[in-house]
């Protein structure tokens, strides 16, 4: 009896609903460049809707209309993006049991190893595994989590000649033709994710989706969770119609997610957003001010003429003030006459009203992109061209970021290691060998990548490893080495290999020079060097084989140039000769 065997559509759509983060479609909007979002995102004055509608419309319309934002919030998930799934993850099959130091894989299991390596490489790029991951991870940036699933299109169904209103998976030939009927999908987080039953705490795996075939428009889930070992699928109509299967997957679900700690685009980061687009919005303002100058005139009569109005009055009517190139405006002074009948001329002046300085638009910005930066943890990028900022600075602004990749590394890796696994077992399973692979395991790593390093961060990054405040495996993740742990072991045997190389030319000059040490002197003399008892064993074979191969040699030059011995007697003939 599995707790989830009476969860409903409607049930499951309601907790799904309640998990959903409240501002995760803020997020969304934002992140695919909507940063007005029907003007709810301006936070700059606006009249009052209750008082002015008409006036409140209307400006707002205007105010849309030269709307400028710059969407920095794309840009800091994007970075994060790249930082942590920017390249292809490294992951590897192993053996599920684990073995000694020494003790080598069983071929048999090598063999499996290499047979579902070679499909899933094929299956991973075929799929495109890589950009589907980078998708997962950035919906989880605005959506707090993000769900993935492993699954098979009806249309590759076949029908069940036991149960003629259900459909199977045909028999696979091959593992890769397997392989070639899973499919990945990352569905949006209010439609799927992860349930929780609270007395139990089991998990299941649920899809929502509208079934339109036939014409219809009916709600199904898919849901699989685990029962006794094994994974149970089921699919539910709003009806209350069940279809179930039984599959052996190795303890995985059909449904994984990638979760985060705290949501990455926080109200910080939305208000600094905001900030930043009302400044560049008023700088446009302020461009339009700047070059269309508001002229205020004081105490001049504006150019005109007397007109006759339809009541018989006479009025001033003022001309169109003349703009543009080569025009000219004669303003008159007005008369005033007061009580006493007293007329005097006004003095004609006008001014201009200069626009506000842009560095006021431009600070506010780079403030907001800086603060925006800041809650990111991608403080560094903006310092990258600060001349003042030592290489030190740097490294801590970039220390922040990379530990915020790496928490985000940890949990990708064991979505990677599902989605192989999961996929994998589902594949056997489609070609009649499940539990083929169950003494596999996937391990996955993430290729952290912090971008570009300026080579004053590098001389810190070396200085500090240097001197101990760094480990070199820490100093060669930052300064781009893939594979630390490798790089270090390929070193170690550079080093060892000069050090043996050195010690094997010590030894030949002593023995040119006809001085020769005994055996304890040569174990003495390798162990100062730091070498191993493996590494004498080393030199003395290869001292022996080089004193063997020095002697074939010899002895072939001497067979080559001895003369034989009619050549002997004629030579020592010649020599009587020329004695004589």
């Amino acid at each position: 009896m599995s707790p989830f065997d009476a969860l409903k559509v409607r049930d499951a759509q309601t907790r799904l609903e309640d998990m959903y983060h409240p501002d995760a479609d803020v997020n969304f909007k934002f992140i695919n460049g909507d940063h007005w979002q029907d003007g709810k995102q301006w936070i700059g004055p606006r009249p009052d809707l209750s008082r002015e509608p008409l006036t409140f419309e209307r400006v707002m319309t205007a105010i849309k209309e030269s709307f400028v934002s710059k969407n920095e919030i794309a840009g800091v998930a994007e970075r994060h993006v790249e930082g942590v799934i920017g390249r292809e993850p490294a992951w590897t099959i192993v053996p599920k049991e684990k073995l000694d130091k020494d003790e080598e894989i069983p071929s048999a299991v090598q063999s499996l190893i290499d047979e579902a390596t070679e499909a899933l490489v094929d299956w991973w790029e075929y799929r495109g595994i890589h950009a589907i991951i980078q998708e997962l991870t950035l919906q989880s940036l605005w959506a707090m989590k993000s769900p993935i699933r492993i699954f098979t299109p009806r249309g590759l169904l076949a029908s069940n000649p036991e149960e003629p209103e259900s459909q199977v998976v045909p028999l696979a030939g091959s593992l890769q033709q397997a392989l070639s009927w899973v499919f990945v999908d990352v569905p949006m987080p209010r439609s799927a994710g992860m349930l929780v039953d609270p007395f139990t705490m089991q998990e299941a795996g649920v899809y929502l989706y509208d079934d339109r075939t036939d014409g219809g428009n009916a709600r199904r889930m898919e849901i699989s969770f685990l029962d006794g070992g094994k994974t149970i699928y089921r699919v539910v109509t709003s009806k209350g119609d069940i279809q179930e299967v039984e599959l052996e997957l190795g303890g995985h679900m059909l449904l994984s997610e990638l979760k985060t700690s705290k949501m990455f685009i926080s109200p910080q980061i939305r208000q600094n957003q905001n900030l930043e687009n009302m400044a560049y919005t008023m700088m446009t303002r302020n461009v339009v001010l700047g070059g269309f100058l508001e002229r205020v005139f004081k105490g001049a009569k504006l150019p005109g003429k007397i007109v006759t109005g339809e009541d018989g009055v006479e009025r001033w009517q003022n001309d169109p003030l003349p703009t543009g190139t080569g025009s000219a405006l004669v303003l008159a002074p007005l008369v005033i006459e007061d009580a006493e009948g007293r007329k005097q001329l006004t003095n004609p002046d006008v001014s201009y009203r200069d626009p506000v300085p842009v560095e006021t638009f431009v600070d506010t910005a780079n403030t907001a992109k800086r603060n925006i930066l800041e809650e990111a943890r991608q403080l560094h990028t903006m310092i990258e061209g600060d001349a003042g900022a030592s290489g030190v600075s740097r490294l801590q602004a970039r220390a922040s970021f990379m530990m915020s990749l790496y928490k985000t590394k940890s949990r990708l890796d064991r979505v990677i290691q599902w989605l192989l696994e999961a996929s994998l077992a589902l594949a056997s399973q489609y070609a009649g060998q499940s539990n083929r692979y169950a003494s596999l395991r996937v391990s996955a790593s993430c290729r952290v990548d912090g971008g570009p390093l300026t080579s004053e961060e590098r001389d810190a990054i070396m200085k500090m490893a240097q001197d101990g405040f760094l480990s070199r495996e820490t100093a060669m993740a930052w300064l781009g080495v893939e594979d630390p742990d490798g790089e270090i072991e390929k070193i170690k045997g550079d080093r060892r290999a000069l050090t043996l190389k050195q010690v094997q030319e010590m030894l030949d000059a002593l023995t040119r020079a006809g001085i020769t040490i005994s055996p304890e002197q040569e174990v003495e003399l390798t162990e100062m060097a730091g070498l191993t008892p493996r590494d004498v064993a080393d030199i003395t074979l290869e001292r022996a084989q080089k004193e063997e191969l020095e002697t074939q040699r010899m002895a072939a030059l001497e067979r080559t140039f001895r003369p034989s011995s009619g050549e002997q007697d004629v030579n020592d003939q010649n020599q009587e000769d020329e004695t004589a």
